[in-house]
């Protein structure tokens, strides 16, 4: 029935060429940028808070698929400013009153549980 309104034959979307085997989603991405400056000595908060520094007795070579966590203990993970109430953030604050600086309301300031410790690091009180 083809009347003119609609053709005949049925739409064919153009060739868009292949799909990549394997997408990378924007959350892996994220970590491996994220994985990539402890690699380089950086911690990953300092995109947020360019005065942050790795802990000098941390381990950055110790990354989210090591299972070393035990020998070194300085990680974000043992950290007394590290929540997880909703999402996984660093409270640290300076002495001053004011904002937190290391949180922003996306996925790039959550904290990983693997990252090495901050200068400001202090452990988890248990209890």
């Amino acid at each position: 029935m083809a009347d003119g309104l609609f053709p005949a034959e049925p739409f064919l979307a153009p060739e868009t060429g292949p799909l990549p085997a394997d997408p990378v989603s924007a959350g892996r991405r994220l970590t491996q940028r994220q994985a990539e400056a402890v690699r380089l000595g950086a911690h990953p908060l300092a995109r947020v808070d360019p005065s942050i520094r790795i802990h000098p007795d941390a381990d950055p070579d110790r990354t989210a698929s090591a299972d070393n966590a035990a020998s070194r203990p300085l990680r974000c993970g043992t950290c007394r400013h590290r929540t997880t109430a909703t999402y996984p953030k660093c409270l640290w604050r300076p002495s001053s009153p004011g904002p937190v600086p290391r949180v922003t309301h996306g996925p790039a300031s959550d904290v990983r549980a693997w990252w090495p410790a901050c200068r400001d690091w202090q452990p988890r009180e248990e209890g």
